[in-house]
């Protein structure tokens, strides 16, 4: 019995271990988003609604970018580092790192130069004149981007995931907004200004981000045997399929809203969007810390951690993106009020919508994570492709009809529909249910004292 108390308390020893650097992690993103907040605000009132709109599609084409031009390669690389650096086989680590970073780099090429070629289709075919600058800069980033996604995600693999989200939720907005401000203090800003920005930024950061893998340890010569290639390209592909499908669902509103609504009710969109997903900032943090660990339990077999682990990742998540919620009811009004001319007050209600389900999602998205490094992507796809199909056929109709609160409604209902499935779905195999388990909430809860203390005290 005592060996037994003992094993559960240095279980949960681990989990809260993980959960103070989701602390770290979670704060770390709240600045950044601070930032990105304020970048938009100061967009908004200095430049025209539409060129806003305008900046809001290029920034979802480099999130793009940032998601699926790795090609998997990230998440495949995060799991074998995580599983393989624990049992000190360096070569397999050095092999994946490397071959995946090649891949990347000649993906950001290819994208590059279809991006531009993109642009200049765009322009003969008359859509609308887009300036030089613009086309090279957007093109241009799409790689530094990409790349950025493949070094954070290498990063938390070899259990770094502070180094791996410093650069780019700090440094790379930080380093936009001083420029941005600054330019707008002279009178000097413009669209053409800001793409070019954001685009050095990139490159700077993804640059940091290079230094702090290299630190890690690198072996250039390592190379994956021919089986070990196949097998990650397939798992690679199979993974990209499941983030491609996702990835565009949760971009596809902005594109339609461009095309549907116009440019001002995008830039409207965006901004509900931008503020709505302030809780994943949590969702993200803690994934960001969990998910490596998700990897290394399922090789070791050890389901009652396994389901501890998940089930406390789930409430630390999901807590504090409630409060954003009520946060957001109760005040978003006076948030849009202080920070944005009266024509953004619109953005109320499509706000509320889009964090909901955001909240949702930071309930049950960590079921996916679980799927995803356990190679049950295909289940994955599956559940992202019905995400799709609900958030494009709602946008068109529900867009179409109510604007961007139709627009928004999809964004929720597609979340419920994919994280929910999913949470359902690892509960049968579970066998019982395992996100927001109240048993695992009430053990952290008589630890988050401690915890907090320490917190504070570093």
């Amino acid at each position: 019995m005592q060996v037994r108390t003992e094993r559960r308390e240095a279980k949960l020893d681990v989990s809260m271990h993980f959960s103070l650097i989701s602390l770290y992690v979670i704060a770390l993103r709240v600045v950044g988003i601070v930032f990105q907040a304020l970048i938009i605000v100061l967009l908004a009132n200095t430049i025209p609604m539409a060129e806003v709109g305008i900046f809001s599609a290029i920034y979802v084409f480099w999130g793009l970018a940032r998601g699926l031009g790795p090609m998997g390669f990230d998440q495949v690389s995060m799991r074998d580092i995580a599983t393989f650096s624990s049992d000190a086989d360096n070569v397999r680590v050095q092999s994946i790192s490397n071959f995946a970073m090649l891949a990347v780099m000649a993906g950001g090429a290819i994208v590059a130069a279809c991006t531009a070629l993109f642009f200049r289709l765009a322009v003969d075919t008359g859509t609308g004149p887009i300036s030089p600058l613009v086309v090279a800069a957007t093109s241009l980033a799409a790689p530094a981007y990409m790349m950025n996604g493949l070094l954070s995600a290498q990063l938390r693999g070899f259990g770094r995931p502070l180094q791996s989200q410093f650069p780019e939720a700090v440094g790379l907005h930080a380093l936009s907004l001083s420029i941005l401000s600054l330019l707008a203090w002279h009178g000097k800003l413009s669209l053409e200004i800001t793409v070019v920005v954001h685009a050095v930024s990139a490159w700077l950061v993804t640059g940091l981000q290079a230094v702090l893998r290299f630190r890690c340890g690198v072996d250039l010569a390592a190379r994956l045997s021919g089986t070990a290639r196949r097998e990650t390209m397939r798992d690679a592909f199979q993974i990209w399929q499941a983030l491609v499908v996702r990835g565009t669902a949760e971009r596809v509103p902005a594109y339609l809203s461009l095309f549907l609504l116009g440019p001002a009710a995008t830039a409207i969109l965006d901004v509900a969007r931008r503020f709505g997903i302030l809780p994943s900032l949590f969702t993200e943090g803690v994934s960001t810390t969990f998910t490596p660990m998700f990897a290394k339990l399922h090789a070791g077999s050890d389901r009652e951690a396994y389901r501890q682990l998940l089930a406390q990742s789930s409430w630390l998540a999901f807590t504090p993106a409630l409060a954003a919620f009520i946060f957001l009811f109760l005040f978003g009004r006076m948030v849009l009020d202080l920070f944005f001319p009266p024509s953004y007050q619109d953005a109320y209600w499509p706000m509320l919508l889009i964090c909901a389900g955001v909240t949702v999602n930071a309930a049950f998205s960590l079921a996916g994570n679980n799927f995803l490094v356990t190679q049950r992507q295909t289940l994955v796809r599956r559940y992202f492709a019905y995400s799709f199909v609900v958030m494009v056929s709602g946008c068109l109709v529900l867009g179409y009809a109510f604007g961007t609160i139709g627009m928004a409604a999809a964004i929720c209902a597609s979340i419920v529909v994919c994280d929910g499935g999913l949470a359902l779905r690892l509960a049968r195999e579970m066998g019982r249910p395992v996100m927001l388990d109240p048993h695992y909430a009430s053990l952290a809860l008589l630890r988050l004292p401690g915890m907090l203390r320490t917190w504070f005290a570093r």
